[in-house]
């Protein structure tokens, strides 16, 4: 019975993020829309899915909170509730402004509730498998923007982006089903539905200084997704690339990045590959650097054959690593106070996120390039791969840790990083 109740939880946080995270990554397609009828600028138009991935991270504080007041199930619920109203009355919009909101934080908040709280409920169901779970999971949004984006313009074709959006707004609408299905499953694994014994918020978290080191890695890592997201649709129909294919590269990502993650899970999951030992910090910074030097190339190549290519090894170096941050910040600090320290890393996440796109539409606007975020997207992979690396010499290489270093470290959770 525990068997298929942990299969039914992973199955139904998997549909979470297939109807919820994965419209996220499709609204890259709609950055021409909003510049045309809505008279953004390119800072503005980006501003729309910063504010949904700066208030996704941010909201993740609010999520500890609600998970140990509400519940998980109800915290999901809310948070779904939020999302498809935000999407839907997205399409009623007539100035950027209002799509802010509606888009921006309704959509980040609700997704936030459903997403990350489905990760924290995972996080305390599997162990062993942990790592391919994660993977597992985060395949959902990869899954759901293959058809989402090429669905997503043709939709703006066929019933113009207003009722686009609505019929975004009915895809969210199914993670309600999804919530109870999952639930049903958590309750027969034992999983409490309140964690009232503990405290709302452990603010020690913020002593440790490799825990905070290890969020300014995970929050150049993911800022770094969020611009190649942002910019890359727009970024292929400034060179003549015609919409559907220009929107079918996020697909592309998706399609290669579900291919290689269950790969990339159980690779990291095994203690040796032969005669040598898996590091996932190393396997992880390697990966990164991979990343980066697929996006730095990017705006070299200018005809669709050759972009294709670029996005093709990118997606690849994406799907190896895949939830792999989530599992590499479980080796180093271990999973106490789960829901706390998810909060912690998502609002240092969250900053990243929402100031990158506009900070890069600012230059965009005045130089009237789209190859400048994918350079700042490659550096800040680099960086990341540095400050990952770093985080292991200071903490994983410690094998007899003191009882004062455990207690301020050891109180990190996973947290749904492929998500972005």
């Amino acid at each position: 019975m525990t068997k298929w109740c942990k299969v039914q939880v992973a199955c139904g946080a998997f549909l979470t993020n297939f109807f919820i995270g994965g419209p996220m990554k499709a609204f890259g397609v709609y950055f021409l829309v909003f510049q045309l009828d809505l008279a953004a600028s390119a800072k503005q138009a980006s501003m729309v899915i910063s504010i949904m991935y700066g208030t996704y991270f941010f909201t993740g504080p609010l999520v500890s909170v609600m998970c140990c007041v509400f519940g998980y199930k109800w915290t999901c619920l809310i948070g779904t509730v939020i999302a498809t109203l935000g999407v839907c009355l997205s399409s009623i919009s007539s100035s950027i402004e209002f799509t802010y909101v509606t888009l921006g934080v309704c959509l980040g908040a609700g997704s936030c509730m459903a997403v990350t709280t489905m990760f924290a409920l995972v996080g305390q169901i599997f162990s062993d498998k942990r790592p391919l779970a994660n993977n597992i999971i985060a395949l959902g949004s990869a899954v759901s923007s293959i058809p989402l984006n090429l669905l997503a313009q043709i939709w703006i074709d066929s019933y113009g982006w207003r009722g686009s959006l609505l019929l975004m707004g009915g895809a969210v609408l199914n993670t309600l089903p999804v919530i109870l299905f999952t639930m049903n499953g958590a309750k027969h694994c034992n999983v409490k539905e309140t964690t009232s014994q503990r405290k709302v918020f452990d603010t020690s978290l913020l002593r440790s200084f490799s825990f905070l080191l290890y969020c300014l890695a995970s929050s150049m890592y993911i800022a770094s997704i969020v611009l190649v997201n942002t910019y890359l649709t727009r970024y292929a129909q400034s060179q003549g690339i015609e919409s559907i294919a220009a929107a079918g590269l996020i697909s592309i990502i998706g399609a290669v990045a579900m291919a290689l993650s269950p790969l990339g899970g159980y690779m990291v999951s095994l203690k040796t590959i032969g005669p040598f030992p898996v590091n996932r910090s190393y396997i992880l910074s390697v990966t990164l650097v991979i990343q980066a030097t697929a996006v730095f190339t990017l705006p070299f190549a200018t005809d669709y054959l050759g972009v294709v290519v670029v996005v093709v090894v990118y997606a690849a170096s994406l799907g190896i690593s895949g939830a792999m941050p989530i599992t590499v910040l479980s080796d180093l600090f271990g999973t106490e106070n789960l829901l706390t320290s998810l909060g912690v890393r998502s609002f240092v996440i969250g900053a990243f996120s929402m100031a990158s796109p506009p900070l890069i539409g600012i230059a965009v606007d005045a130089t009237g390039s789209f190859s400048l975020p994918f350079f700042l997207a490659a550096s800040l992979s680099c960086m990341a791969a540095v400050f990952f690396v770093v985080v292991y010499l200071c903490v994983g290489s410690r094998e007899d840790r003191k009882p004062d270093v455990i207690d301020s470290d050891t109180k990190v959770i996973e947290s749904n990083e492929a998500k972005t």
